[in-house]
């Protein structure tokens, strides 16, 4: 039977581009093998990381020699490790004259510029002859098209599992969320700077001077995660929970209980994940236009983008979702709805 094999980064490793495959193995109707490169969860130490990138190299020229395989699928980020790495395994999936799929999920757009300024032949170099793309973003297409990409380009979005808002009743659930104070702003994210957590906690301060029913909970880890607790205590901000790594149903159950979403991303995002998760659970979203979304975001129906980065503009956005209890329903019911259309697993395996 042919094969598809399916290039991707550990899956142990919980990034975008895992959660994205995670969710979709379980609907794909294709016959499949899965191929985990890139940094092993306790890999350390220069050695390690050359023997690892070498072996990567050489089982994936030995598991091109399986006849089955028709189709090579990359899952690489537009920026410069991921460009180089993944091209160098899409060079070798050309010479054993296997077809291959590129998807890009993460777009670094200063890397774009410098390929922009006259380095596009470098970008056809590695993946000029690949048979399709998929890109999280019309933008991202457009880009491509003009570096001279003429084969298919599909725009896709990220996904959620069907089964993580089969039986979720919206009316009830946004119902129950206006009735139970207080308000609980969820930001789920791993915790570096770009991603926004201290402009989250900056905001909330301000919130808190004007509206005391107040909650942040704060869901991820990272490089950052004892500076956002520091911030926490100095501003003696007692309204924040830390949650740490959450994931499955745990994570779902958040994303049930909690009111709305909050993301000021300055990060290299395709198409964040999180994003879609608060918009199949009907939460407002309060974030930024990067990457794939200002595709689709409808200011004051799915919420709120801002290009600020400033606190106080968040903070007031999240006031103004507090105080319009219409507003909250008709973005709520908008946003599962949407989600329920446009970002279920089994629609995007197809």
């Amino acid at each position: 039977m042919p094969k598809v094999l399916i290039v991707h980064p550990d899956l142990r490793r919980l990034g975008g581009v895992e959660a994205y495959l995670l969710k979709l193995f379980p609907c794909l109707s294709v016959s499949y093998d899965s191929f985990p490169i890139a940094q092993r969860p306790g890999e350390s130490g220069r050695l390690a990381r050359v023997a690892r990138i070498l072996g990567d190299y050489r089982k994936f020229w030995g598991a091109l020699s399986d006849r089955s395989i028709e189709i090579v699928h990359l899952n690489p980020s537009l920026e410069p490790k991921c460009f180089y790495r993944e091209g160098l395994f899409h060079f070798m999936a050309r010479l054993r004259r296997k077809k291959t799929l590129v998807f890009f999920h993460g777009w670094d757009t200063g890397f774009q510029e410098k390929l922009d300024a006259g380095h596009s032949r470098l970008f056809r170099r590695f993946f000029g002859n690949a048979d399709a793309f998929i890109v999280l973003a019309a933008s991202f297409a457009d880009t491509l098209r003009k570096w001279g990409i003429t084969q298919a380009i599909h725009t896709e979005t990220i996904v959620i599992e069907d089964s993580a808002i089969a039986s979720l009743d919206i009316g009830a659930t946004v119902e129950q969320r206006l009735g139970t104070p207080p308000w609980r702003v969820l930001f789920a994210s791993r915790l570096f700077r770009a991603k926004g957590i201290l402009t989250v906690i900056e905001a909330m301060r301000i919130v808190l001077r004007r509206r005391p029913d107040f909650e942040l909970q704060v869901a991820g880890d990272g490089e950052l995660a004892n500076e956002a607790r520091a911030l926490v205590e100095r501003y003696q901000l007692r309204n924040v929970t830390f949650l740490g790594v959450v994931k499955g149903a745990h994570k779902y159950e958040i994303f049930r209980n909690s009111d709305m979403f909050c993301f000021p991303t300055e990060h290299a995002e395709g198409f964040p994940n999180v994003i879609v998760e608060a918009m199949a659970f009907g939460l407002p979203v309060i974030s930024r236009p990067v990457g794939g979304i200002p595709d689709f975001f409808q200011n004051g129906v799915h919420g709120y983008l801002t290009p600020s980065t400033a606190p106080e503009e968040f903070a007031k956005l999240i006031i103004r979702v507090m105080e319009d209890r219409e507003g909250y329903r008709r973005m709520a019911h908008a946003n599962h709805q949407y989600a329920k259309t446009h970002f279920l697993a089994s629609a995007a395996a197809q």
